[in-house]
């Protein structure tokens, strides 16, 4: 899925930034997977190899998956079957 940039993702990511610490391209990848995830909350998952971009998604309520990780796969298998 691509989503535009538009001013209201820029203003999320800002917020994003100051809440979680996170680098402006970081802020914007989570301001859109934030859009996302409300707008389709139970297909949804945040994909990231970066631990503290899928920690602040965690912690701002996004499932986040580190493919990286050893459960990620069960969490992959567990969002499946809900």
């Amino acid at each position: 899925m691509v989503l535009p940039v538009s001013a209201a993702v820029i203003n999320e990511a800002a917020l994003a930034a100051r809440r979680h610490a996170l680098r402006s391209l970081d802020a914007i990848h989570l301001a859109s997977a934030l859009r996302t995830s409300q707008a389709a909350p139970d297909s949804f998952a945040f994909v990231a190899s970066d631990r503290e971009l899928v920690r602040a998604a965690g912690n701002a309520g996004v499932v986040a998956i580190n493919p990286e990780e050893p459960e990620a796969l069960q969490k992959l298998k567990k969002l499946r079957g809900r």
